[in-house]
């Protein structure tokens, strides 16, 4: 049996409050606001001058948006009213508050299937440090419209949001530092409500990075502390029953956030209530003798209109500072802690982060295994080459056909797990993922395009013209090619016409900028919908010049399409690698020989936004290509029986099962910094085989990155602790 803990009173709790450097401020007027958290301070200030009545007739605000508060606030009166009128209502049934009050928290932060905004907040959290960057990326958002008629161009997923992004405890005892030495006393350190950050990969469980005892929340930044209205403590009892949770979760965020430069200030956010009466405190951290400093920032009643509009306001402003500031803050700080070997917790026990761990005692040498293992010296870096400045001409060379099956599901490959993103991920995917260049995410997208656009688009792609790329398809027969390319995909009733299409299909392959999955999707260009008894003058005159005459869809010219289009859905090995590393586009295009795949310029494709089109949902599946017979000994696969493809997309004439490739400089820093890419038809679960392959591809030296990179001493010190995770098992 556990010993019993010392029981605190009052007195002895507020002398250890002073004692353990937290000061109460209260509110305080603008010339007393601490520096680096003035521009917090002002917006809150800012919310709670919005009036209900005036915010709803806010035309500069969206209807939707507009509504949404409105019916929210409403709801939040109604629910305060209720309370006050029962008799029986306690500290639990007030907590009813806490869900509906925290709601954006646990809604989606973009569209899973379109990976744009479903919410946008009226007040927008500002990074001290990388404002600039930050409002690019707003910039760049757009709003979700899968719900709506118009289509749309899907975006990418590159802060890994598609799915929830934060975690709640409830009732969970948070932990004390192992240095304060305070798990003797009878201290609360559970709150009714604590939000923190759920993290994309599995990381160790660490006391400094999870300090909700039992539960993997990353570093909580919001707290929640509910009392009854009647017979309950003031709210200064309140701010001192969860004043030592508040200090350990700002202790936290320091010990992890101290080490960035510029990084952004520690901070925790902490409602109190009582009753229907709410109050917003925020947390700090200086480098004073005083160090955790509490303010008053706003109150209010649930009974008014007002007071709740603003609540949900803070709420909304509070998500804009954890998603677009914290969020990523923590992300890369967890990243260079992992990359420097730091230990994040002194009561760290895991010992891949003990394998990374810097000691000030003297270090033994290597075992003899381990002393060449991912040596990486001056000749050596020479040899990275610089694929990604590749351009690869058009081709015509013509191969045999024959036909073969599409592709194997692997939304659930075990495979899957060695790269970050997956819940299952280990550790070291944070510096290093592992991907296999037979597991693609398939995507298909659908454009509406004008004729007016259509010569500038294919003028990007060289040597082929508006008449030589673009075909007639009935909409059932382009049903097929979706169901072809995407055989998990739902069916696109909207395209059910009874007249024919004019399409152009454009290919592109890349590797996501977050988590190295290689992707490959086609572009469907739908340029008129035709129809004989409703075709315009000036579009038929329009059609004539750019596509010439209209002509019925034959069905020897569509089966040449799923041939071709099947070409490239089977591209694995080497070349799927190498195409995905060149941002390969290309569009398909009628030949004297028969349908040929036309690469465009990499500087055109690269900026080619489709701005002038307008975007369906775009589909998405993980799977494999059905070719293992067809697998070259190299690891190049590109098949002898293909027809329509270039063939200088094989071009890289190295061997190995194996290939290491540097993040570009151009990519997030979030994406690890290396991947290893696994060629051959065989997908390992065990460490070991893991291990060969990276080594394979030191020795080998199957290198790839940006054209110029020379290996760092940086770089030689995370492969050679990637492997030694590998060997140990880790």
């Amino acid at each position: 049996m556990p010993p019993r803990k010392q029981q605190v009173e009052v007195a002895e709790l507020r002398a250890l409050i002073r004692e353990h450097g937290i000061r109460f401020e209260g509110p305080v007027p603008r010339r007393n606001w601490p520096k680096r958290y003035a521009h917090h301070f002002q917006t809150i200030r800012d919310i709670s001058r919005v009036w209900y009545d005036e915010y709803k007739a806010d035309r500069t605000i969206s209807r939707k948006r507009r509504s949404d508060f409105k019916k929210r606030a409403n709801h939040l009166r109604e629910m305060a009213y209720h309370l006050l009128d029962d008799v029986k209502t306690n500290e639990p049934t007030w907590r009813d508050f806490e869900p509906y009050v925290l709601q954006r928290f646990s809604e989606p932060v973009i569209c899973h299937k379109c990976h744009h905004e479903v919410w946008r907040s009226d007040y927008e959290a500002v990074s001290l440090h990388h404002q600039a960057e930050l409002n690019a990326k707003r910039l760049g958002r757009q709003v979700c419209l899968c719900g709506s008629t118009t289509l749309q161009l899907a975006g990418d997923d590159n802060d890994e949001e598609s799915r929830t992004i934060f975690d709640f405890a409830k009732d969970q005892a948070v932990n004390h530092a192992p240095v304060d030495n305070l798990d003797h006393l009878s201290l609360s350190m559970k709150p009714d409500r604590v939000v923190g950050l759920r993290s994309a990969v599995r990381l160790p469980h660490d006391t400094g990075l999870f300090p909700v005892t039992g539960r993997e929340i990353m570093l909580p930044f919001l707290v929640i502390e509910a009392k009854q209205e009647q017979d309950a403590p003031g709210f200064r009892a309140i701010q001192s029953q969860t004043a030592f949770v508040v200090r350990r979760l700002l202790m936290a965020q320091k010990e992890l956030l101290d080490d960035i430069p510029s990084g952004e200030p520690c901070l925790v956010w902490f409602f109190a209530y009582r009753g229907e009466q709410w109050r917003l405190h925020v947390g700090t951290h200086d480098d004073s003798r005083a160090p955790v400093k509490i303010y008053d920032l706003w109150e209010g009643t649930m009974q008014r209109q007002d007071d709740a509009l603003q609540l949900l306001l803070i709420v909304d402003y509070i998500w804009s500072w954890a998603r677009d500031v914290y969020r990523p803050s923590v992300r890369k700080a967890v990243q260079q802690s992992f990359l420097s070997g730091r230990d994040m917790s002194p009561a760290s026990t895991d010992r891949f982060r003990q394998s990374l761990s810097l000691s000030s005692a003297p270090t033994p040498g290597p075992e003899p295994d381990e002393s060449d293992t991912m040596q990486i010296d001056d000749r050596e870096a020479d040899i990275v080459a610089g694929i990604v400045d590749y351009v690869p001409e058009a081709g015509n060379e013509e191969t045999d056909q024959s036909g073969r099956s599409a592709v194997y599901p692997a939304y659930d490959h075990s495979f899957l797990q060695w790269a970050k993103g997956h819940e299952a991920a280990p550790a070291w995917t944070v510096s290093g993922s592992i991907r296999h260049s037979n597991i693609i995410q398939y995507e298909f997208q659908l454009f509406k395009g004008r004729y007016e656009d259509l010569e500038a688009t294919i003028t990007g792609f060289g040597s082929t013209s508006p008449v030589q790329s673009t075909f007639s398809l009935h909409s059932e027969q382009l049903l097929q090619l979706v169901a072809l390319w995407s055989p998990s995909a739902q069916s696109l009733c909207h395209l059910n016409s009874p007249g024919s299409l004019r399409v152009s299909i454009i290919f592109y392959t890349r590797f996501d900028q977050c988590t190295w999955q290689i992707r490959r999707g086609l572009s469907c260009i739908i340029w008129q919908h035709f129809s004989s008894e409703r075709m315009l003058a000036d579009e038929g005159t329009l059609q004539e010049h750019l596509l010439g005459p209209y002509a019925e869809p034959t069905m020897n010219e569509f089966n040449d399409l799923k041939e071709a289009i099947l070409d490239v859905q089977q591209v694995s090995g080497r070349t799927s690698v190498c195409c995905a590393l060149w941002n390969t586009t290309m569009v398909l295009s009628r030949r004297e020989d028969g349908l040929r795949w036309t690469s465009g310029n990499i500087s055109y494709t690269n900026t080619l936004s489709f701005e002038a089109f307008t975007h369906e949902n775009l589909v998405k599946h993980i799977a494999i290509p059905a070719t293992p017979d067809r697998q070259a000994p190299s690891g190049s696969q590109l098949g002898q029986q293909s027809s329509s493809l270039p063939p200088e997309l094989v071009l890289d004439d190295r061997n190995g099962d194996s290939m290491l490739i540097v993040r570009s400089n151009s990519w997030p820093e979030e994406c690890p910094k290396f991947c290893l890419c696994v060629l051959r038809d065989e997908y390992p679960d065990n460490y070991e085989r893991l291990r060969q392959l990276l080594e394979e591809a030191r020795i080998k030296k199957n290198f790839y990155g940006d054209l110029g990179y020379k290996f760092s001493r940086a770089d030689g010190k995370i492969l050679r602790y990637w492997c030694k995770a590998l060997k140990d098992g880790a």
